[in-house]
């Protein structure tokens, strides 16, 4: 299929591309983790105001 050289050039790429999702995914996380801690207590307080 390819040379030994195409497979280590793919196996770099495909740690770089690792690296790169791996970072998305914390940013992401952290900016759940901030939303959540941000609407959960508005969304509770919503919540009280329109039950009382």
């Amino acid at each position: 299929m390819g040379s030994p050289r195409d497979g280590a050039h793919s196996g770099r790429a495909a740690g770089l591309v690792w690296l790169i999702d791996r970072q998305e995914v914390s940013m992401t996380q952290s900016a759940l983790s901030f939303l959540l801690g941000v609407i959960a207590p508005l969304t509770l307080v919503g919540w009280l105001i329109v039950l009382h």
